[in-house]
């Protein structure tokens, strides 16, 4: 596979955001092998936690993976998601992120 340029993995990461499927289909579908997907990752969060803010980015409220439930708040920290279905107190979610961080 060709080397990647930094443009085109900028947009694959912007691309990313709104995914909606798994991280594997994602990297299947740009032929981006998983590990130097994560790498990329990695290295943008250590940048956004430089400087002191995270990114939090809003989709769309879709079908819980419980039937009959909705998801009212997603959070995804590389392999890991954390479902809510109900919006959390600001202060539990802003110290939930900070000891994920």
């Amino acid at each position: 596979m060709a080397r990647i340029t930094n443009p085109r993995r900028t947009q694959l990461l912007a691309d990313y955001a709104s995914w909606r499927g798994t991280d594997k289909d994602f990297c299947a579908e740009h032929q981006v092998p998983p590990s130097t997907f994560y790498k990329w990752l990695q290295r943008e969060r250590s940048k956004s936690a430089k400087s002191g803010f995270v990114e939090v980015r809003q989709k769309p409220i879709g079908k819980s993976r419980i039937a009959g439930a909705t998801t009212a708040m997603s959070v995804r920290f590389g392999n890991t998601e954390l479902m809510l279905h109900e919006a959390p107190d600001p202060q539990w979610m802003a110290d939930v992120i900070e000891r994920l961080a």
